[in-house]
């Protein structure tokens, strides 16, 4: 394995643990902070493997963390980011379309897009689960290693985290707990 390859791996491996910390946040600041530099080592990560369009998807995934992490400040609340993200995204997947295989990142991102919108945290796991789906059969086509595991990883961690934070579990009763008499 070629020791230059092996080196921007490892820059693909910081998306991993800033992935699965992500998911793991209560509040939304600290997760779209850990998404913003997930986005940015991952798109660094995928230009040095050749993926274009992921790469290209990744960088606009970094204006769009950066941008949403700032949604409680008037300027930042338009709807019309939203929709102006899905439009870049969408165009610069067609300017760098390499392949069939080139919607699933752009699948991905819009997911994401839509994902990340959104106030509600529990919201933003839940759509986070197909974005894996999008992500990991890209980076099964491409060779990504360490995306590949970024995203098993960061689905297991929004599982995870949904569990934690999203399910509410009942608290057995008194009549519950006690023995069954015969």
């Amino acid at each position: 394995m070629d020791k230059l390859f092996v080196q921007w791996e490892l820059v693909g491996w910081i998306s991993v643990v800033c992935s699965l910390l992500s998911f793991q946040q209560k509040k939304r600041g600290a997760l779209m902070a850990l998404q913003t530099t997930a986005s940015i080592t991952c798109a660094i990560n995928m230009f040095i493997l050749g993926d274009v369009v992921g790469g290209a998807q990744d960088v606009l995934a970094f204006f769009r963390s950066l941008t949403f992490s700032q949604r409680e400040k008037k300027w930042a609340s338009s709807p019309l980011w939203l929709v102006g993200f899905m439009a870049a995204m969408v165009v610069t997947g067609l300017l760098t379309w390499q392949s069939p295989l080139s919607v699933f990142p752009i699948l991905g991102s819009l997911c994401s897009t839509v994902a990340l919108w959104m106030k509600d945290v529990k919201w933003t796991r839940r759509i986070s689960l197909l974005v894996g789906v999008c992500w990991i059969t890209n980076h099964l086509f491409v060779g990504n290693i360490s995306g590949i595991a970024m995203e098993a990883i960061a689905m297991l961690s929004i599982l995870i985290g949904i569990l934690r934070h999203d399910i509410q579990w009942k608290k057995p009763t008194d009549q519950e707990t006690e023995p069954v008499k015969n």
